[in-house]
């Protein structure tokens, strides 16, 4: 078995392109719908009582917030040059099986600035809510609300908590926070 028709390539991609296979051949293209960028930021601290941060559920990685617990997650995010506008932001959750369908109680707090500014120059948050979840079914909670006005070159402080720990959560079971994704062009 050769290396026929590997081509090999030593300049970096642009921030608008991406790599796709067309007739058995790698080939830059550009990004579908303006989207030119993707940033995915696993969680990096937790606290709380029932809070784990190195856990895995059914094959995925994350940080694990318990049932009746108010647990929180936090992540730290870079904002690269080429941001110019948020497309999309979401936190990523995988319920556990055992919770059956439920109400996910839950809320989000953020900050950030530029390097030179005070570290909460700009700070947002989205009020505590419930979400309908299902046991095992991905959900993405979107977090754009608390983004609004983020720029290049910014660093984002980013809280996540789960106030399990209210009636209004009726999701039995742990969930795993599996981390937050960006799209922006």
């Amino acid at each position: 078995m050769g290396l026929e028709g590997l081509e090999y390539r030593t300049t970096p991609l642009t921030t608008d392109k991406i790599w796709k296979g067309v007739a058995n051949k790698p080939t830059e293209v550009d990004m579908p719908g303006g989207l030119s960028g993707v940033i995915w930021v696993q969680p990096y601290y937790v606290t709380g009582t029932g809070a784990v941060l190195s856990s895995t559920y059914l094959g995925y990685p994350g940080a694990l917030c318990a049932n009746n617990q108010d647990d929180q997650v936090e992540f730290s995010i870079p904002i690269p040059t080429g941001f110019t506008t948020l497309l999309k932001a979401v936190i990523r959750i995988l319920p556990k099986v055992a919770g059956g369908p439920g109400n996910l109680y839950h809320q989000c707090s953020s900050k950030w600035a530029a390097v030179g500014e005070a570290h909460d120059t700009h700070t947002d948050s989205i009020a505590v809510a419930a979400a309908a979840v299902v046991s095992v079914q991905m959900y993405e909670y979107d977090i754009s609300a608390a983004l609004t006005g983020i720029a290049a070159g910014d660093t984002v402080g980013f809280n996540y908590t789960r106030v399990g720990a209210n009636a209004l959560d009726t999701f039995e079971e742990a969930i795993h926070v599996l981390g937050l994704l960006i799209e922006y062009e």
